[in-house]
């Protein structure tokens, strides 16, 4: 099976688990402890300033592919922001499946390609988490009609290192971001680890 080039938002049918998160999850049975179950899947492993700012996760599972939607409280200068971080896979992994050549830009782009608006790519550039590597475009506007309107802030980082579905970072109150902070966040999201993974 190919890879899927960037993370849909379908209905899925599966399993969802929400839960109050408020540190890392003992060792034990992944599916009992979304974080656990984060890592031991997707090879994703998040660092202690990002678990304490995670207030809920939700589970979702569709054949072999799983998504984890990490709800998140954080802090920026003298503001605090929430916001949605989702992180997707495949397990066991398809290791005959050819890392997408697209970038997170491109990405957009396409995904936006037969729509009346399109979403405004503000830039993109490096990425560089804990032992991997990637590309990280940002979003906070939309063109449509010959009128421009604002988003919420969103980021969407697909990995160069390793054969995964991107994630997506997205303000999710009504808080607006300037350019250090989004560069804030990015350097939080650059704390997160990459675990090979190969257990189930």
């Amino acid at each position: 099976m190919n890879k899927i080039p960037f993370l849909l938002f379908p209905i899925i049918i599966g399993t969802a688990i929400s839960c109050q998160v408020f540190g890392q999850p003992p060792a034990g049975d992944g599916s009992q402890y979304p974080l656990l179950s984060l890592e031991q899947k997707c090879g994703y492993k998040l660092s202690k300033q990002l678990v304490q700012s995670v207030t809920a996760v939700e589970t979702k599972a569709m054949n072999n592919y799983y998504y984890f939607n990490i709800f998140v409280k954080i802090k920026l200068s003298n503001k605090s922001v929430a916001a949605e971080v989702i992180f997707g896979c495949e397990f066991p992994a398809d290791n005959n499946a050819s890392i997408s050549t697209l970038s997170p830009k491109e990405m957009i782009i396409d995904e936006d390609s037969s729509g009346r608006y399109g979403r405004n790519v503000k830039w993109e550039r490096a990425f560089n988490a804990m032992n991997w590597k990637g590309r990280v475009a940002y979003v906070n506007s939309q063109f449509g009609d010959g009128i421009e309107t604002n988003l919420p802030d969103y980021l969407l980082i697909c990995p160069l290192s390793f054969n995964s579905l991107c994630t997506s970072f997205e303000v999710i109150d009504d808080t607006r971001l300037n350019a250090k902070e989004v560069n804030a966040v990015i350097r939080l999201l650059e704390t997160i680890a990459y675990v090979p993974t190969g257990v189930d």
